[in-house]
């Protein structure tokens, strides 16, 4: 049996997508629009910046006061992802979709679900978001990680064959499809998916992760220990200039 250890839960996992910040004249707001707009770019700077406590607080106000907007509830259930708060943080992006019911606001509910373990809730958010962007590689992507999540591989193979048919891949999608094989036992077409999705992207973690076990199963010692180190490499952490919760 494939150690659910080694499942791929893809870095869009915790990558949510931002609406963009509305115009100022459509920001919600019960006195001037520039101040609200002004205020959500704030809250927006505060999140780039990793102060997602601030961003909360200032979002609470900006909600309390001027009335919920779908972007507001986007930014505060981004933080509240962020900072462990998983209750409100699905509840927020649920409500966002109430007031802009689109393939962002439902990936975003997505990703949310799948963070805090929610798999089946986190697919058919995706689906939902599939029926209004059929051929939206983002969200295909997130899907597949999903079924590979709670392990339903009939519906994951079906996704894998939905990308195909759009001639598109990337490296979370060829990390999953190694995972898929594993769960079949397929050695050989784990390990090309996974060396795929190393060459698609080299520093990418939970390939070197899959290829790990994935070798170790083959019983190639050799590249079992490479892929181990280049895993520890690439699981350093990066700069946070920049946060990856944007689309």
């Amino acid at each position: 049996m494939f150690n659910k250890l080694f499942l791929v839960l893809s870095f869009c996992l915790f990558a949510f997508c931002l609406l963009g910040c509305p115009a100022k004249q459509d920001v919600q707001t019960a006195s001037s629009s520039l101040t609200s707009y002004d205020r959500l770019v704030q809250a927006e700077s505060m999140m780039y910046e990793l102060n997602y406590v601030k961003a909360i607080d200032l979002l609470n106000g900006i909600i309390e006061n001027e009335g919920p907007s779908a972007y507001a509830l986007t930014l505060r259930g981004i933080a509240y992802a962020k900072t462990n708060k998983p209750n409100f943080a699905i509840l927020d992006l649920i409500e966002a979709t109430r007031i802009d019911y689109s393939p962002n606001t439902l990936m975003n509910v997505g990703n949310a679900e799948r963070m805090f373990g929610h798999c089946e809730r986190a697919a058919d958010a995706y689906n939902k978001a599939l029926v209004l962007a059929p051929d939206d590689i983002e969200i295909l992507t997130n899907l597949i990680s999903a079924y590979v999540c709670y392990g339903a591989m009939d519906l994951a193979e079906a996704a894998f064959k939905k990308v195909a048919s759009l001639n598109q891949t990337n490296e979370i999608i060829e990390t999953n499809r190694a995972t898929y094989w594993a769960t079949k036992e397929d050695w050989n077409n784990a390990r090309a998916a996974a060396e795929l999705a190393i060459k698609m992207n080299a520093s990418y973690a939970p390939a070197y992760k899959t290829l790990m076990y994935v070798c170790g199963k083959q019983g190639d010692n050799a590249c079992h220990h490479e892929a181990e180190r280049q895993h520890k490499i690439a699981s350093l952490p990066k700069s946070t200039s920049k946060t990856n919760y944007g689309r």
